[in-house]
């Protein structure tokens, strides 16, 4: 090495010993992370309220909050039942009420209803009914954009034990029917729904000969107002049915339209009707024209029944009356346009719906329903609905009642609404009656 070299060898180390001394060199100093132990159990209080940390689906355009469905109320009336201490059988002493509810929104557990039921202001009857909450957010087949649906159909939380039986109620008749949510972290009650309901009592008289004594009678809520309008369900999947846990599901459906039409039958359980459709007044061709009706919910679900029997052993005598609904699957592929489709059997047409599609090829919801006057779950829709002139011959009862309202006494609120429930025919008794 050469001494000039070696010269500036030096002279380098000794001007960065010198910049060193002037300006230090900081090192970071690096902080491991703290390792948690795990918890043993979830905190309690607002910090355990999963109700606001779902994902953000829940402020998405179109989801509802603290909405009653409407095509999921049902009030079912049935007897309290004591014993007879002169035939050592069973009396009824009254009834109490036994509802089915759902209200649309995002709850946090342990939340409710409440229902109240008066008459002219007197309270009847008043109890808690537990219930099953459901969030999409937690719902592990449901993955946002992995299915046709993603996000965008609404939780809700329906009835899971819901009655009154240990009070009976004597009275009959209009009653009011409150319905409350109760907040399942703060027990804040809101009120959310009103009803008018109408109990009626079918007596069983037992026994022969001069003996006779009375039996439990059935009791019933009569829901003939209901008559002018149905629900088109266009989910597919499990919405087959209107089900207390009625989703959308990840299975492709080609249309996936079913109907329920309030009804009041005869005897017979089904029909085996075909379609006449129109759009814009043409009418157009069916490749599958059969829509078979049956009696009864979907699911058979026993909410889809209000049924009552009066009956006399002497002389034999039974009458029954029954509030159901008509159901078919609908073999159509919606286009833009006013639908009117008949359903017909040996040229006779049963029922008449008629509903509008959208240039989305979307059923238009019906005016009543486009106001929020009535609320319906996720892609269900009111249609107006007309029963021919004097009742078709699958009509056992038919009651026009054009200012009784809809489901259970909510008050119309378009024209189209009064109008579709003042083409409602009468026809039979529209209640059972004892023979003397």
């Amino acid at each position: 090495m050469s001494k000039r070299v070696l010269f500036t060898i030096i002279v380098t180390l000794i001007l960065a010993s010198t910049l060193a001394a002037q300006f230090p060199i900081k090192i970071p100093k690096i902080t491991l992370p703290k390792i948690e132990e795990p918890k043993t159990s979830e905190p309690v209080g607002k910090e355990n309220d999963r109700s606001d940390t779902l994902p953000n689906h829940q402020g998405q355009s179109g989801l509802r909050q603290m909405v009653m469905d409407d095509g999921f109320t049902f009030f079912d009336a049935d007897p309290v039942k004591a014993r007879n201490p002169k035939n050592t059988g069973d009396v009824d002493i009254g009834w109490y009420l036994r509802p089915k509810l759902r209200l649309i929104g995002t709850f946090p557990d342990n939340s409710g209803f409440r229902v109240v039921v008066k008459q002219n202001g007197k309270e009847l009857s008043k109890f808690f009914c537990s219930a099953m909450v459901y969030r999409q957010g937690e719902d592990r087949r449901f993955t946002p954009g992995k299915y046709e649906f993603g996000w965008g159909f609404d939780d809700f939380m329906y009835d899971r034990k819901c009655s009154n039986e240990d009070k009976a109620i004597k009275e009959l008749g209009l009653m009011d029917v409150e319905i409350f949510y109760v907040d399942g972290a703060t027990d804040k009650e809101t009120l959310v729904r009103k009803h008018k309901i109408d109990v009626h009592k079918a007596l069983q008289i037992e026994g022969y000969k001069g003996s006779t004594y009375p039996g439990v009678s059935d009791y019933f809520i009569q829901r003939y107002a209901e008559a002018a309008v149905g629900i088109i369900h266009a989910g597919g999947g499990n919405y087959l049915s209107y089900e207390p846990f009625s989703q959308p599901s990840h299975q492709p459906i080609k249309n996936g339209l079913r109907i329920m039409i309030p009804h009041v039958p005869d005897k017979k359980t089904y029909f085996l009707t075909y379609l006449r459709c129109t759009v814009n007044g043409n009418r157009i061709s069916l490749t599958r024209d059969k829509a078979q009706l049956n009696v009864g919910g979907g699911g058979g679900q026993g909410e889809f029944f209000e049924s009552a029997l009066m009956k006399r052993k002497d002389p034999e005598y039974s009458e029954r009356i029954t509030f159901t609904y008509l159901n078919a699957d609908l073999p159509l592929t919606l286009t833009p346009g006013k639908w009117e489709c008949a359903f017909m059997e040996n040229g006779e047409a049963h029922r008449t719906i008629r509903f509008e599609v959208g240039s989305d090829n979307k059923i238009v919801p019906h005016p009543e329903q486009k106001s929020g006057n009535i609320n319906l779950y996720h892609k269900a829709f009111l249609v107006d609905v007309e029963i021919p002139a004097g009742g078709s011959a699958i009509d056992g009862r038919s009651l026009p009642m054009p200012d009784a309202g809809i489901f259970y006494g909510i008050p119309w609120s378009t024209p189209e609404g009064k109008a579709a429930a003042a083409k409602v025919p009468k026809k039979g008794n529209p209640y059972p009656v004892m023979p003397k």
